[in-house]
């Protein structure tokens, strides 16, 4: 993979505020995300900044094993279609106060 080119990413800068009431809209199914909207926010340029100085390599995040593993099953769950049912979701929105 060296020597394939950088795929550019989007990135995007909002208010905490602003970045909750978006994800509570796309929890709520009420938005989409479109397929040219950034997928990383950040709450100010100088936020983004320290995220890109950050570490060895500031295109790599860091994660711990137990995060690597979690996010190749969700992976692998959503490949094969496996999603939270309606009464599922219904239940975390009741425990988190949406």
């Amino acid at each position: 993979m060296a020597n394939q080119p950088e795929t550019p990413r989007k990135v995007g800068i909002a208010s905490y505020e602003e970045m909750k009431a978006r994800t509570m809209e796309v929890a709520r199914g009420e938005r989409r995300i479109g397929p040219d909207e950034p997928k990383i926010w950040f709450t100010s340029p100088e936020s983004l900044a320290n995220a890109l100085s950050a570490g060895d390599d500031p295109d790599t995040v860091k994660l711990t094993p137990a995060e690597a593993d979690a996010i190749a099953a969700s992976k692998a769950a959503a490949a094969r279609g496996e999603f939270a049912t309606d009464e599922q979701v219904r239940m975390i929105r009741r425990r988190f106060g949406l």
